[in-house]
């Protein structure tokens, strides 16, 4: 983790999200679509796109990006070395990886972020991410007398 603040002034993010950039069809631009849609305070979390060197949509992915993401580059172009090489640039608490094909659910970071009598989040997803092969079955939210 990287422990400087972030670009617009704030203290680190409890989440960073790192999205791999590999080769899924283009069907970045949905997942982009449901990160930058969460109903969660955009302060809880940082994005960070990690680009290979071969990526085709490289002025289109900085339009869209703007200033919501921060644009990471390596030479790596597997998924498994973009996500290692993302972990090194962020500066979340806890880490959430994902893939440039998996489509978020508008809560998922709210539902992430479930507090324990310690205060710290416990992940507690309910498939809130659509579109993946590996999709779990549902995990039921916590109620506030089991939280």
């Amino acid at each position: 983790m990287q422990d400087v603040p972030a670009p617009y002034g704030g203290e680190s993010p409890l989440f960073s999200i790192i999205i791999p950039l590999e080769h899924h069809r283009g069907q970045w631009e949905l997942s982009w679509l449901g990160w930058t849609s969460q109903t969660a305070d955009k302060s809880l979390y940082e994005i960070i796109l990690v680009v290979p060197p071969d990526f085709k949509a490289l002025n289109e992915l900085k339009a869209l990006a703007g200033g919501k993401a921060r644009l990471e580059f390596t030479n790596s172009d597997h998924d498994i070395g973009l996500c290692a090489f993302g972990a090194t640039k962020a500066r979340g608490k806890y880490l959430f990886f994902t893939e440039s094909h998996c489509r978020p659910e508008p809560d998922v970071m709210e539902a992430t972020r479930v507090p324990t009598g310690r205060g710290s989040p416990v992940s507690r997803c309910r498939s809130a991410i659509t579109g993946c092969p590996w999709r779990r079955p549902p995990c039921t939210r916590p109620t506030s007398s089991s939280a």
